[in-house]
């Protein structure tokens, strides 16, 4: 695909049970920033009122405030009150270093200046709401709306509004504390009432019956990640609405979080991505390119089928027509395989020689042609999956889905003998399911896909990666067979169907 459009700050949502319902926030960082195109009015009002009542009549700093500050902190003792402006913590937010010095109080007093001249009041409240910190990685008002409350602002009530500026000055405390937070709720509801923001009535229904906070699991997304799931995207309201579903993507995350070594993971439905992830992030899985070994192999065959080799020829499978040096995963048990068999058990001197009987540049022009990667970067290595573009796993899984989406008599051939291969891997049948893996030099897995007439699971253990101790001598197959992929399958296919009444 191209490359992607810069998406950072849209919200990216996601189905579930046939609701539509925030997945994440695109960027390219850590920070779960979302563009803020909208603040109630009530919620400024609030705002000012709690942290900057005199906002609209100071410059960069309050003197007046400063001085109460610390007489009031003189007072107890301790630190009770601060006497920084709106504007102030608009700098420190911007220049995001919190660190408590001379010289990082100066420079935000200056950047303060700065921001008071260059901007209005009201644009200084608006980049302030979508800028502040609200609490784990979440910036701005928008984020908070939808990690706390599941809602953009635009639908918050008024007591949300209320709850969402209580933990403001302290989000990760007031979190842990819900007694403190409660006190300085009912603290905030009787300044908006002494203020005459609110009724008194209105103060006793906030206060008899307070918004619990129900953070939800919104996760940052790659922008790489949005051309494989888009399903629509909105420049009003900067958000994005995807193929994601969010009860398989549970499923996958529990999945990754569990395995025992970093583990990747791609769902494919009907041409888009319902679900993706990976232990080092979401955009992993589109991002990472390797060669994928003998999962090509599937290809391969169903091309060789329709040039004219039958599936039980015979080929050496100990060497090679070409003299390219490989390793054999599996050393087979004599030295004469037919084509099938080869495909069974993945012996890459058959499939040399088979392509070589047809023609080498012919099936290497096949490879190119289905990997869609310009000719130069495909080699005989290609055959055992080795190219010099790599490929994504997430362009391997819609490899699946597609070519073998189209039925033809060679492709039926070929996924009966994958359905086989599953059955002996996972040690169970089940019935239109086909496997393929690819193996490493170390003897394991690297690679599994699993696949049916509904969808393709694309699965990579991370080659790379130094393992940990429990997972020495584990393939992705062994773990997959460990957790039931029978019931993952059912489970995923279940909720989506769910998801899609």
């Amino acid at each position: 695909m191209n490359n992607p459009v810069n998406y950072n700050g849209y919200v990216v949502y996601g189905e579930s049970c046939g609701k539509v319902l925030p997945f994440g926030i695109v960027t390219d960082g850590y920070r779960r920033k979302a563009i803020t195109n909208y603040v109630p009015n009530s919620m400024v009002s609030a705002l000012i009122a709690v942290e900057d009542k005199r906002f609209f009549n100071h410059g960069a700093i309050d003197v007046r405030s400063i001085a109460r500050a610390i007489v009031n902190n003189i007072a107890a003792g301790r630190i009770v009150e601060g006497g920084s402006t709106l504007t102030q913590q608009l700098a420190r937010n911007l220049m995001f270093d919190f660190r408590k010095t001379v010289w990082r109080k100066t420079k935000e007093i200056l950047f303060a200046v700065y921001l008071e001249i260059k901007y209005s009041k009201e644009k200084l409240i608006c980049l302030y709401f979508e800028n502040v910190y609200w609490g784990g990685n979440i910036y701005g008002l928008r984020a908070a709306s939808l990690a706390y409350f599941s809602k953009e602002p635009c639908k918050l009530s008024h007591k949300e509004q209320l709850a969402l500026l209580t933990i403001l000055r302290g989000p990760n405390h007031y979190l842990k504390n819900p007694l403190e937070t409660m006190r300085r709720y009912t603290l905030i509801n009787r300044l908006l009432v002494d203020q005459k923001l609110i009724s008194s009535n209105r103060c006793l229904k906030n206060l008899a019956n307070a918004p619990a906070y129900n953070t939800t699991d919104m996760g940052v997304v790659s922008n790489s990640i949005i051309p494989y799931v888009v399903r629509s995207v909105s420049d009003n309201s900067f958000s994005i609405q995807t193929t994601i579903n969010l009860e398989a993507q549970k499923i996958l995350d529990a999945l990754i979080t569990d395995a025992p070594f970093p583990l990747s993971a791609v769902v494919v439905k009907q041409g888009r991505v319902i679900s993706i992830g990976s232990a080092f992030g979401k955009g992993y899985p589109v991002e990472n390119k390797a060669n994928v070994g003998s999962t090509l192999k599937p290809f391969i065959y169903t091309f060789l089928r329709e040039s004219g080799i039958e599936r039980d020829e015979v080929f050496d499978a100990t060497c090679n027509t070409i003299g390219l040096p490989v390793r054999e995963a599996y050393m087979p048990s004599k030295s004469q395989l037919s084509l099938s068999e080869a495909l069974f058990v993945s012996n890459n001197n058959t499939f040399i020689n088979a392509s070589s009987k047809v023609g080498m540049d012919k099936t290497l022009d096949f490879i190119s042609s289905i990997l869609c990667i310009d000719r130069s970067n495909v080699f005989p290595s290609s055959i055992l999956g080795a190219t010099k573009t790599g490929l994504s796993l997430v362009e391997l899984a819609l490899l699946y889905y597609n070519y073998f989406g189209v039925k033809s008599v060679e492709r039926e051939e070929t996924l009966c003998i994958l359905n086989r291969y599953q059955e002996s891997k996972l040690g169970y049948g089940q019935a239109n399911l086909y496997l393929k893996t690819g193996t490493t030099n170390d003897s394991r897995e690297c690679y599994a896909i699993l696949g049916n007439s509904e969808m393709v699971l694309a699965f990579m253990r991370d080659e790379g990666a130094k393992l940990i101790e429990t997972s020495k001598g584990l393939s992705i197959i062994s773990y997959l067979r460990k957790n039931t992929t029978k019931e993952l399958i059912n489970r995923i296919i279940k909720n989506d169907r769910v998801s899609k009444k």
